[in-house]
């Protein structure tokens, strides 16, 4: 449980060494440092989607809940889990803010 909860003014990013493929709306994620393939379900590849650009977990929570018509903070708690664990897998990093 002791994951240290990401700000919503983290910036996310995808790793540079994760190749990513959509096969019928879920996306298959390989990871070459760690020989793994890791498949999404439909929420985690909508997250997933969202890190095509450089992006902010509160700006990723915002538009998921605007999407799932589901309770904001369960949304909130699984996009936190989801990036957990993302985070600890290396698929994703946090970037450094571009401006202070």
């Amino acid at each position: 449980m002791g994951h240290s909860r990401l700000e919503p003014h983290r910036t996310l990013s995808r790793h540079s060494d994760i190749l990513s493929t959509e096969v019928s709306g879920q996306i298959a994620l390989m990871s070459i440092p760690n020989g793994c393939y890791y498949s999404l379900n439909s929420v985690a590849s909508e997250i997933w989607r969202k890190l095509e650009q450089p992006t902010q977990v509160g700006q990723i929570a915002a538009t998921l809940a605007d999407e799932y018509s589901g309770d904001p903070e369960q949304i909130e708690k699984d996009l936190q889990e989801t990036l957990g664990q993302w985070l600890a897998l290396h698929l994703i990093e946090v970037s450094a803010p571009l401006h202070p």
